[in-house]
């Protein structure tokens, strides 16, 4: 159905649409393909409650499954080269195709090619949380290019790739993400990646410089101080709000502010919390002049 771009299976002798493949139409991939058999499987449902027409459980779920069938079919090198040739058309993965392009990343002999030609379709659609070192490398020059090529590669929602920040990758990792001339977007896709991990003194030590480094723009800022969270103890959370709070710009109040909530204000005294918010909405103790009143949110 997803290589075909169509919507269901028909049963034999039902009326067919456009958007309909036909049963007796799978007979060139394999053998014993039967009516009974494949509505039988849990992986597949009945489509807006016809009898006579079947599609998968989930798009994702049957991305999965294809690459995989489709990767076990492939196993020699000639076979693998005419189904990547099939896929690609003129360097680009048709859209329809990306999420089962993004699986095939998994298997040897084809996750070189696949993360070369569409980086973003394995982040998107497939897994990178799991990807070998030599790939997860791979896909970390691959993002490099694709930056420089569209600037504009990713949208703002959360991305995952936790192999780009396993133990081997977290040094090139975040060596791109503190590396000025690199892509805005990539710095802060790659920077996300570090939330939520177990991280050593020294990569806790140069996110908190981040934190704190006014040269840097606001959200990759405020990327470095969430990956802090659970990884520094409360009296230096305390210390390094209270220093955004003692820069006095807007930026550095909102950060403080957001680091808070992210932190848990349980964990802060009341006074404390108090004069983070209201440094937030520019009342600051800070000796230096604060910068224009533009705090709508917080008033």
């Amino acid at each position: 159905l997803i290589l075909s771009g169509k919507t269901a299976l028909a049963r034999p002798g039902a009326p067919l649409t456009e958007e309909d493949l036909r049963l007796s139409e799978l007979g060139a991939l394999a053998e014993g393909f039967d009516w009974d058999l494949v509505s039988g499987n849990r992986l597949i449902r009945v489509l807006h409650g016809d009898p006579n027409r079947l599609t998968y459980s989930h798009r994702r779920i049957g991305e999965w499954l294809a690459a995989r069938w489709l990767a076990y079919k492939a196993k020699a090198p000639a076979v693998r080269d005419r189904l990547l040739s099939a896929l690609i058309v003129n360097g680009i993965v048709p859209a329809s195709l990306r999420g089962l392009f993004g699986w095939l990343a998994q298997y040897p002999g084809m996750s070189d090619k696949i993360i070369s030609t569409d980086p973003m379709a394995v982040i998107e659609y497939g897994d990178a949380d799991g990807l070998a070192p030599k790939d997860a490398k791979s896909l970390l020059d691959a993002l490099d290019r694709l930056a420089q090529e569209d600037p504009y590669f990713a949208g703002w929602h959360e991305l995952r790739a936790k192999g780009l920040v396993s133990e081997t990758m977290r040094e090139p990792t975040l060596e791109a993400v503190r590396d000025p001339n690199r892509n805005a977007r990539l710095r802060l896709l790659l920077a996300s990646q570090f939330k939520g991990e177990k991280l050593p003194e020294l990569v806790i030590g140069q996110f908190r410089s981040m934190t704190l480094d006014t040269s840097l723009f606001y959200a990759l800022r405020e990327e470095a101080s969430e990956c802090l969270v659970g990884n520094v103890s409360v009296p230096a959370f305390v210390d390094l709000i209270e220093a955004l709070r003692r820069q006095g710009s807007q930026d550095a109040t909102r950060l403080a502010s957001n680091l808070l909530l992210e932190a848990g204000v349980d964990h802060f005294a009341d006074q404390f919390i108090v004069e983070v918010i209201m440094a937030d909405c520019g009342h600051t103790i800070c000796a230096i002049t604060i910068e224009g009143e533009d705090r709508i949110a917080c008033q």
